[in-house]
């Protein structure tokens, strides 16, 4: 998946996807990176963003 480019007040930012995020998080946690309570509550804001969207 690619980064899109927004402009934020005259600057352009480049800016991931919400599927993107839930993704990089559960990669870390595949290679062996301790799950932290922080990136399983982020999970679930961004599921529900995900959810939201679709409606």
């Amino acid at each position: 998946m690619l980064s899109q480019a927004f402009m934020l007040k005259g600057i352009a930012v480049k800016v991931l996807n919400p599927a993107q995020l839930i993704e990089e998080k559960e990669v870390y946690e595949q290679i062996g990176r301790i799950p932290r309570e922080k990136n399983a509550e982020s999970k679930k804001l961004l599921q529900q963003i995900i959810n939201e969207s679709l409606l």
